[in-house]
């Protein structure tokens, strides 16, 4: 699988740090991918977005 991780832009560090994170949980860097042109870019570019109540299942705590 692939993880895509992005901001709204301009000067977010929060993607940048969430993919940091991913990579020291164990993620392969190379499955990590930063899209720089934050989530009005994602729309605009027209891939696709999920809306309403979360299908992935429950959310886990992050171990710290």
């Amino acid at each position: 699988e692939v993880v895509v991780v992005y901001c709204n832009g301009g000067d977010c560090e929060d993607s940048l740090l969430t993919g940091l994170r991913l990579r020291e949980m164990g993620v392969p860097s190379d499955r990590i991918h930063l899209y720089e042109a934050g989530f009005a870019g994602w729309k605009s570019a027209g891939l696709p977005v999920e809306t309403g109540p979360r299908l992935s299942g429950p959310l886990l705590p992050v171990p710290r």
